[in-house]
């Protein structure tokens, strides 16, 4: 495939079904982060590779990818990939080392509690978030349940509610993949106020709230932002 300098590969949210390896050129590769800024992620260039996450799981683009150089890219489809994966244990382990880095890059650079932090500090949040595939109807998050643990969804989504004096259910609103749980709750360390619960095959990521709080520190700009984002509750973005 040859792209022309300036030209769009794909963009988030857009139909995958396949990946791309790099011949010839450089290609930029950015996510939209929950405030709307356009934030690059990474460069790539010769003999690297992008667009992986279409054959493991992810049925949708997850981050836009331009040409920064005219390109030349190796199409690699489900089909030949499965074949390449089967003859080459280098191939395989690659793919898979880059993905699970790659994913948790990916998360950290839409949050922009997060993305904002220092370089040393993104890094230590992207070694510490753990992985948690989710079942359709899980609940992920109970009222009442402890906040020393911030749920970031990667994939899929959340429906977010509360119920009131008689047991009814009050829809808050809907999470999807690339966004925070927010809950006022996890500044203070109260106990969460609201439920979660998976609307179909999930991914989410737990954040250590004492992490998150040491890495924004104490300068009041910071927390002015912190508290300013966990106070969004009615934020559907969020």
């Amino acid at each position: 495939v040859i792209v022309q300098r300036g030209e769009t590969i794909f963009r988030e949210g857009e139909m995958s079904d396949g990946m791309f390896i790099i011949l010839r050129g450089e290609v930029t590769v950015r996510v939209v982060d929950d405030v709307g800024q356009m934030g690059t992620l990474a460069a790539l260039n010769e003999g690297q590779f992008f667009g992986e996450f279409a054959l493991l799981g992810s049925p949708l683009r997850t981050a836009h990818v331009e040409a920064v150089t005219r390109v030349e890219l190796l199409d690699v489809d489900a089909e030949v990939y499965e074949l390449l994966t089967e003859r080459s244990a280098l191939f395989r382990d690659a793919i898979h080392t880059s993905w699970g880095l790659r994913e948790r890059q990916n998360i950290v650079a839409r949050i922009s509690v997060l993305s904002g932090l220092p370089d040393d500090g993104r890094d230590r949040v992207i070694v510490a978030l753990e992985r948690a595939p989710v079942q359709a109807r899980e609940l992920v998050v109970r009222r009442g349940d402890t906040t020393d643990r911030i749920c970031i969804l990667c994939r899929g989504s959340l429906e977010v509610y509360t119920r009131d004096e008689d047991g009814q259910k009050q829809a808050l609103r809907q999470l999807r993949g690339g966004r925070l749980l927010v809950d006022p709750a996890v500044l203070s360390g109260d106990t969460y106020r609201v439920h979660a619960r998976a609307l179909e095959p999930c991914v989410i990521f737990w954040l250590s709230r004492e992490l998150l709080l040491e890495l924004v520190g104490d300068t009041p700009d910071r927390l002015s932002a912190l508290q300013n984002f966990f106070g969004a509750t009615a934020s559907g973005e969020r």
